[in-house]
């Protein structure tokens, strides 16, 4: 059965209002693939709001030029959405599952929707007939969990790489040492 993504999600398009109250502010260029988020920043310039509030469990997609979505499975407290940020919230349907479903399509369905743009974005309007298929929340659940295990794994993964590249600089770093030294420093 599909149903629309407006009648099983709160979708909220952050738009924030100019002001001068300090907050923790995650912007879009802060999120990165894989449900990784790269900084929090502290801003100044925008009223505080509490609509965009990220919370446990939401799922968050840039506006503009979206590639993936980021499913936020902990969260600190007060934590703002920045402008340009989308906030999905499950309501009727299990949030990894609706989650998983949005980052595989989300790429087709926005060359689909962008038509004659020169920087692909997200409207209202098309974001809130997407069509999701529902299955028996057992189903979902499985999908969700599946889908939240492989992120983690991709993340593992990228560490054990950046760990045998480390590894390898000092094992060639103490061997260039043995030998005589680094005669370039």
């Amino acid at each position: 059965m599909l149903k629309k993504l407006k009648n099983v999600a709160e979708i909220i398009f952050c738009i924030l209002e100019k002001g001068n109250e300090e907050k923790k502010l995650l912007t879009p260029a802060n999120l990165l693939e894989n449900n990784q988020i790269s900084y929090i920043n502290k801003d100044y310039k925008f009223k505080k709001d509490q609509s965009v509030i990220i919370k446990k469990n939401d799922i968050l997609l840039k506006r503009i030029n979206p590639t993936y979505i980021n499913f936020i499975e902990d969260i600190s407290e007060d934590i703002y959405a920045g402008n340009n940020l989308i906030i999905i919230r499950a309501k009727e349907i299990n949030a990894k599952y609706l989650a998983a479903i949005l980052n595989i399509n989300i790429e087709k369905f926005v060359k689909k929707s962008s038509v004659g743009a020169i920087i692909p974005s997200i409207g209202r309007k098309e974001i809130e007939e997407f069509n999701i298929e529902i299955c028996s929340e057992k189903q979902q659940e499985l999908l969700g969990e599946y889908w939240l295990k492989t992120i983690k794994k991709r993340k593992l993964e990228l560490q054990k790489i950046e760990l045998e590249k480390q590894k390898s600089i000092v094992i060639v770093e103490n061997f260039i040492n043995e030998i005589g030294g680094n005669k370039n420093d």
